[in-house]
């Protein structure tokens, strides 16, 4: 799980959703071809810049393995593996895992992929006033859920992926209240 958090950290310089179980989910996981090759990291205060960060995308055993490189030197935790591709209703995850891991929604357009993270705050309030008696999403203490201590931009995260998950996840609404884009990545030919 340490990878899965490194290359989160790495790629997009922002918290994942934490996964505790996928249950039966990681068996729906899928390698989407789209994502096959070498990304670079987009500047983000220069239009057309790179950032000397890149990632290879390499098919190996039925799932991703995921290499970084600074400037052309691999990241000294090796690469990451496995990471599939995990869609729920009408998006498109990174997941790590196979047991336990990270999930992170991206898309791809044309050689442009870009990465989007959960807003805390606004995903909790979303998650407590549409399901309130929803039990697979917490925030600090999976045993205590409801503490009032947790700060506000305290990540969400899954304790077992099951539909009830899946259905709450596709519902959240998609726009920048609620998933803060962050990273692009440009495919290199």
């Amino acid at each position: 799980m340490k990878k899965g958090l490194v290359f989160c950290c790495i790629l997009l310089l922002a918290s994942c959703i934490d996964v505790d179980d996928y249950g039966d989910y990681w068996g729906k996981t899928i390698v989407d071809p789209a994502l096959a090759g070498h990304w670079a990291k987009m500047s983000e205060d220069e239009d057309g810049k790179t950032t000397g960060q890149e990632y290879t995308f390499i098919v190996k055993n039925g799932a991703y393995e995921v290499q970084s490189y600074k400037d052309g030197q691999a990241d000294s935790d090796g690469p990451m593996y496995p990471v599939k591709t995990l869609n729920v209703g009408r998006y498109r995850f990174l997941a790590s895992g196979p047991q336990t891991g990270k999930i992170i929604r991206y898309e791809i357009a044309n050689d442009t992929a870009a990465w989007y993270v959960l807003n805390p705050k606004s995903a909790w309030a979303f998650i407590r006033k549409n399901y309130p008696d929803q039990q697979g999403f917490y925030r600090g203490d999976p045993d205590n859920p409801d503490a009032s201590n947790i700060p506000a931009d305290e990540p969400v995260s899954i304790k077992l992926f099951d539909d009830e998950v899946f259905a709450i996840l596709s519902a959240i609404p998609d726009n920048e209240i609620y998933w803060d884009p962050d990273t692009q990545l440009k495919k290199i030919p």
